[in-house]
């Protein structure tokens, strides 16, 4: 997923977010379009197509400025604009209102490094002392794959996560 990559923002996730996206590309548009080509070119609001940066970009605005700090932020941002273009728009960028709101109430670490709590030469458990799904899931999956590149096989579990979702895109 280079910078070409596109994502479409559909009304299948209606969100501010998703919203404030629609409006930054609209005006854009229509900024850098000619008034006879934009009479041409209706801008349809249930379906736009967003660069995949700018949609990255603009999740890590907004989780950092609720305290994440910029890995975490990065890992969230992937993960749900992934998602979207997966086409599982219920777990992509419909998420960030949510995301913003249990950071407003403390539900979840700011910051952090999950912990490994058992451990064998090809599994472990996790703890991942209830930071993002994301980073606990990047951090579970890189464990898995050392595990697996050393011994064939590598199964991890992890617990305390907030919201898993899709977990990882790594």
């Amino acid at each position: 997923m280079g910078t070409s990559s596109r994502l479409l923002v559909t009304r299948s996730a209606p969100t501010k977010a998703c919203t404030e996206i629609v409006r930054r590309y609209a005006s854009n548009l229509a900024s850098q379009t000619r008034p006879a080509e934009l009479e041409k070119s209706a801008i349809e609001p249930e379906r736009v197509v967003v660069a995949m940066d700018e949609a990255k970009s603009f999740i890590e605005r907004c989780v950092r400025k609720g305290g994440v700090n910029t890995s975490h932020a990065e890992q969230l941002a992937d993960v749900l604009v992934t998602g979207d273009y997966r086409g599982h728009f219920s777990h992509g960028l419909n998420r960030i209102d949510m995301y913003l709101g249990d950071l407003k109430k403390n539900l979840t670490n700011l910051s952090g490094v999950p912990c490994i709590l058992k451990e064998t030469v090809s599994t472990a458990l996790v703890d991942g002392n209830n930071l993002m799904g994301p980073v606990v899931g990047n951090f579970a999956m890189d464990l898995a794959i050392r595990k697996a590149k050393d011994t064939g096989i590598g199964w991890v579990a992890a617990r305390g996560t907030f919201k898993t979702w899709t977990l990882s895109v790594r």
